[in-house]
């Protein structure tokens, strides 16, 4: 039988001393948990305006967490004039020391991150390796139309495209980013053709990231993806757009209410005084209760994803709930603004207030932006 692994796959250190891709992953992974013996140097790659610094590694002078004045060997340092304080040079803050590590990295590598898996058994105990993970994912291909929007040649018979970077057909992220923020215009100016420049720049990226984002994770992460640029920015079925109109449909009950004399804040507060039971009696009841409680595994499916290690159980469950909020609420006798009385509308404001909540979180949780308007 043939050995699982390359011959390569198998080497730590090559007879020249030199070392393999392999054993500097063990070597990382060792930083990643805190059980290195050694840091790497650091210095200021960025300070933002709200003075958060970004740290990057660098093989010059620069910082280790343990350092304050000296360098490496005792070798003195010279950090950027950006981390000098009164009393000297700021060191870097401590990096790696995780208490688990996942590391996102395609199915074709599985075999390798087994060893580095063994070599930090070996290296720092079995609780270690317990704590090293691999999140393997199948490979992305490209739909032929897609592929042609970026500009690949296509033979009519393809199904599909492979990605591949030793056949020189990569897809840059900011060439497909922009590919996709091109899209989204076209979708707000045949929606919204006055809609400002500006407005319209803002919304078309954060759909655009959305759609991507949401595409990507939906499927299980053993499920070899087809990325087709119409079917992720579709504003309907299972897409990043749709998520992202059903809150932003939920801000716009909000700014209807208060536009009409109503304090949203107040019907929510009253809301949650009323009679929840009576409330949910009758039909109305009965689509209000299921909406409740689906939002209410959103916790339960957030732990499911992390033990099973599949990102796609949360981006379904986002689905589902915008799902059954526009089931609800695209029924007219359910409306909000025009309810037939005040308690009525207060409950429905408390159901509406409650979806944000939980989409808050979900999209939060998915990197999923939501823009002011679609």
């Amino acid at each position: 039988m043939e050995s699982e692994g390359s011959d390569e796959d198998k080497i730590i250190v090559r007879s020249n001393g030199t070392v393999t891709y392999t054993g500097k992953d063990i070597a990382y992974q060792l930083w990643k948990l805190g059980k290195l013996d050694r840091d790497f140097r650091y210095r200021h790659h960025r300070v933002y305006p709200d003075g958060h610094v970004l740290w990057t590694t660098t093989s010059e002078a620069g910082f280790t967490p343990a350092e304050r004045g000296g360098g490496l060997g005792g070798a003195p340092l010279a950090p950027p004039s950006s981390t000098k304080t009164e009393a000297g040079f700021t060191p870097a803050p401590v990096f790696g020391h995780a208490t688990a590590v996942y590391n996102v990295i395609d199915v074709g590598q599985s075999y390798p991150q087994r060893v580095v898996k063994a070599g930090v058994a070996a290296l720092a105990g079995p609780e270690s390796a317990a704590a090293s993970h691999h999140l393997a994912y199948e490979e992305v291909v490209l739909s032929p139309a897609t592929a042609r929007a970026l500009g690949y040649a296509v033979a009519g018979d393809e199904g599909s495209v492979k990605v591949s970077g030793r056949k020189g057909l990569g897809v840059k992220a900011n060439a497909l980013i922009d590919a996709l923020v091109a899209k989204a215009k076209t979708e707000i100016d045949a929606r919204d053709p006055e809609r400002d420049a500006p407005e319209k720049e803002g919304a078309a990226k954060a759909i655009a990231i959305g759609a991507l984002r949401y595409f990507l994770l939906k499927f299980g992460r053993t499920k070899i993806i087809t990325f087709d640029m119409e079917e992720a920015l579709a504003f309907t079925g299972e897409t990043g757009p749709y998520i992202q109109n059903s809150v932003v449909r939920a801000r716009n009950i909000f700014a209807k209410l208060e536009a009409e004399g109503h304090r949203a804040e107040a019907l929510v507060a009253r809301g949650a005084q009323l009679d929840l039971g009576a409330m949910l009696e009758g039909a109305e009841g009965d689509e209000a209760w299921s909406l409740l409680v689906l939002m209410a595994r959103s916790d339960e499916v957030a732990e499911q994803a992390v033990k099973a290690e599949e990102v796609s159980l949360v981006a379904k469950h986002a689905f589902a709930v915008a799902q059954a909020f526009h089931g609800y609420y695209q029924n007219p006798r359910y409306s909000v603004l025009h309810a037939e009385n005040e308690d009525r509308r207060a409950f429905r404001a408390l159901l509406v207030d409650a979806f944000l909540r939980q989409m808050e979180v979900l999209t939060a949780l998915l990197g999923i932006p939501i823009p002011d308007k679609m």
